[in-house]
This record gives C-alpha cells, sequence and structure tokens, in this order.
C-alpha cells in the first residue's frame, strides 16, 4: 500500500486536535510545563494577612474556621498554610490551589463544609495523616520532598524527573521541563481529561486552569473589567462591603460608592516582575472632592503596604473618565511585586446614602512609561484629556501539531495551510521544544 506524503512526514495529530486558549495573562497550556520552579518555589508570594483576604473574598469556610495545627495549638488556617510555605518553600499559591484541585475546599462557602473533605483536604493519602492541618502540612512537604530527591540526583519514589519522558496512569506522554511539573505528576500521576487523559479527572490540567485562570495567580498585568460580576482579584476598602465583585457593569467599568474617608482598592495577587514594568496606566473617573490619589504596592523582599512604597499622581474631579500614564518612580520597586493598592482620593462621604462621590476604572494596565513623559520623583503625574475607552483585550486561540521531524519536507507546510501560521504552533519531538509558533 502505497503511503501518502502527508502521513510520511508523520505530522502526528497526537496532539489530540486539542485548540489552546492563551489567557489574557499569556500563559500557554502546555502539560510539559506546568509552572516554573522560581514561581512554584516562591514562598513569600503571600503573607499571611494576604491569604486570608483571599479566602475572605472567595467567600470560603476556612476564613473563619479555626482548627489545632500540627502544634496542636488552634489557629487560622491561614496561618497554616503561611507557615507550611514557609516551613518546606513552597508558593502558598500553590498551596490553595492543590487545596482546591483536590477537595474544592476553596470554593466550599461557611457551613457547607463536610469531615471527607477536610480528612483529604490536599489530597495525601494517608490514614495517619487524615484533617485539614496535617494534610496542609503532609501535602507541602510532599511537594518539597519530590524536588529534594531530583536536586539528589534521584527520582521521585513514583520515578518522575525532568526531562525524561514518562506516561501518566490516564495513558498521556508527558516530558516534565521543570522539577515542578514533575513534582505535581508525582503527587498526582494524571494529566486530565484537558490534556487528552482520563475525562473522568481533572487532575493536572485542573491545576493549571485553577492556577492561571480561575484564581489568577500568574503575572497578570492588565485588568479591563469585561466581565460583568468579576473585579479580576481587586477588592475595595471603605466602600460598604469587603468584596465588590459585584460592582463590575456591564458596560465594562468597575464603580466604587464610598462609605467613609480613605476609600481604596487591592490586588494581593500580584507576581510582578519590577524590572519590567516602569509605569501604570489608569483609565478613572473620581467625584472625590480631593485631586489627589496614590499607588502604593509590596514587595517580595518587602512585604506591606508603606509610604515607602508609594506613587503619588494628580485627579481631576468630575464625572469625565481621564486617562492617566504614572511613572513608577520609587526606588523600592524591584524585584517581585506581590501586591499593588490604588487609592483615587482621601476623602469619600460618611454616609451610605450620598452616591454623589463615587469613583470608578475602566482598566489598570502594567506598562513602560511613555516617551514624552517625564514626572520627577518629587512631583505627581498629571491628568490626560478624557480618552474613548479602547476595545476589550482578545484572546488568541491556537492549534497545536506534533511534528516527528520538521526539517521533513512539507511537514511544516502543511500544517500552515491547515490552519494558518498566525493560529499555529508545533510540538518538535526532535529538538524537545514545544509550543513553538508556525513560520
Amino acid at each position: 500500500m502505497k503511503t501518502s506524503k502527508k502521513t510520511a512526514c508523520c505530522i502526528l495529530f497526537v496532539i489530540m486536535c486539542l485548540i489552546f486558549i492563551t489567557p489574557a495573562h499569556g500563559t500557554i497550556s502546555n502539560k510539559d510545563n506546568i509552572i516554573s520552579d522560581d514561581e512554584f518555589r516562591n514562598c513569600q508570594s503571600m503573607i499571611q494577612n494576604d491569604i486570608q483576604k483571599f479566602l475572605v473574598n472567595q467567600n470560603c469556610f476556612l476564613a473563619t474556621y479555626k482548627t489545632a495545627d500540627v502544634d496542636g495549638v488552634k489557629k487560622l488556617p491561614s496561618e497554616m498554610i503561611y507557615n507550611a510555605a514557609q516551613k518546606y518553600h513552597i508558593n502558598p499559591k500553590v498551596i490553595l490551589t492543590m487545596l482546591q484541585k483536590e477537595q474544592s475546599i476553596i470554593s466550599t462557602a461557611p457551613g457547607k463544609q463536610i469531615t471527607s473533605q477536610l480528612n483529604k483536604a490536599m489530597g495525601y493519602e494517608s490514614s495517619d495523616h487524615q484533617g485539614l492541618s496535617k494534610q496542609i502540612d503532609r501535602g507541602t512537604w510532599q511537594l518539597n520532598h519530590n524536588i529534594e530527591r531530583i536536586d539528589a540526583g534521584k527520582t521521585t519514589i513514583n520515578g518522575w524527573t525532568i526531562r525524561v519522558a514518562k506516561e501518566t496512569v490516564d495513558h498521556v506522554i508527558v516530558t516534565p521541563e521543570t522539577k515542578a511539573t514533575a513534582s505535581l505528576y508525582s503527587y498526582n500521576p494524571l494529566a486530565g481529561a484537558g490534556w487528552g487523559g482520563s475525562k473522568k479527572w481533572g487532575a493536572n490540567y485542573l491545576f493549571w486552569d485553577l492556577y492561571y485562570n480561575k484564581f489568577e495567580f500568574s503575572a497578570k498585568t492588565s485588568w479591563e473589567f469585561n466581565t460583568p460580576a468579576n473585579s479580576e482579584g481587586w477588592l475595595a476598602y471603605n466602600a460598604g462591603i469587603l468584596n465588590e465583585a459585584t460592582n463590575v457593569q456591564s458596560d465594562g467599568l468597575f464603580i466604587i460608592d464610598p462609605i467613609g474617608p480613605d476609600p481604596w482598592i487591592e490586588n494581593i495577587l500580584c507576581s510582578i516582575d519590577a524590572s519590567s514594568v516602569d509605569g501604570i496606566k489608569i483609565r478613572m473617573s473620581s467625584n472625590c472632592e480631593d485631586d489627589t490619589g496614590a499607588i502604593y504596592f509590596s514587595t517580595e523582599e518587602s512585604p506591606g503596604f508603606g509610604e515607602d512604597k508609594k506613587v503619588g499622581f494628580g485627579v481631576s474631579h468630575g464625572s469625565e473618565w481621564h486617562e492617566y500614564d504614572i511613572p513608577i518612580s520609587n526606588s523600592n520597586w524591584k524585584g517581585t511585586i506581590t501586591a499593588l493598592r490604588i487609592d483615587p482620593a482621601d476623602f469619600g462621604s460618611e454616609s451610605s446614602e450620598s452616591h454623589d462621590d463615587t469613583f470608578g476604572f475602566d482598566y489598570i494596565r502594567l506598562s513602560g512609561v511613555p516617551a514624552e513623559t517625564d514626572t520627577p520623583p518629587d512631583e505627581v503625574a498629571t491628568p490626560d484629556s478624557p480618552t474613548t475607552p479602547p476595545a476589550p483585550a482578545q484572546s488568541t486561540t491556537y492549534a497545536t501539531y506534533c511534528v516527528e521531524d520538521p526539517r521533513i519536507d512539507g511537514a511544516i507546510e502543511w500544517a500552515k495551510n491547515k490552519i494558518g501560521p498566525a493560529e499555529g504552533r508545533y510540538y518538535d519531538k526532535e529538538s524537545g521544544q514545544t509550543s513553538m509558533a508556525l513560520p
């Protein structure tokens, strides 16, 4: 039987003909590289207060639940998670994601939790380590221990390491590119339905989806507020209630109604490389009476907000919308930025009946400072004239094909004709490189 050229060039449609969506933060779904080692090990990404705020914002029962920790002392789970993160050098965001992936802990509302959830909170299978505190401690220990074995030149206890292909229990070939990825597959050796594995389990694909999409724990650099009732991780304070997610309107505006002085919004889920960002662009309207705003930031090296980590900017009072290009002129803007706070005004009405002091955001974007902007450190940026809201940012859809050897005549050309170079990526088995754009 004659083999066609298309078959001979071995463009293995092994990649499941899945369509991978590039999220707004730019992270592409990759079963071989779920998370970088640096991010996995970033145990300073959240302090306990950040973890507590996150749990409150998620309406999670852990926000008020207290139980004995492994040392026998009753504590809030936010403290247990923080302590385990420091003890084993694992990112607390990873621990939070594992709690949701294994037993839907984070999305369980107060009073809805059941004992079986708590006994297997992080999916650590041991009758000697049942209960929330033991699960958090031992599960985090295991994630760290897996990496320690790889660092020592060994595989994990069930054979995972980096750059060595291995088949998951649900029959997907994975070649971990990071120790963190190998650790996750060792912890749970299933790829999951999203990566062509068992349709019964979310597994490691679910971890990826929760971390980058649901919780948006990655290095997000813009917030467009285009989805109603989704504040994209921003919380409002001195505005009546803690969680202002319902204040995102259908027209793509995040509207806040202060009920007291010093209203602000903050986002504690940041992971920003300060060296790549030297400005913040905000489109905002403020009916508050004063004309001075401020941006505060927290860093991995210096957690918490403070006057030493502050950038001021001028605010135009009134109902019109203005775009502000704010240079980050502060020497403490360095390392990893872990949280942002925006104070659009110092004053707000103390009456909940008054609605004449509202302020709102159309978008918040981290970027480079425009060349014509040159604001000295001791001055503040001035607002531009009102502008028209830009079109919502669009995600990019990629089809991915597996190419045995892209040097084979016609292989790449066939894929380009099939899906188009702008929408195509391939996995080259010869070089081991992934997510390569079609030329």
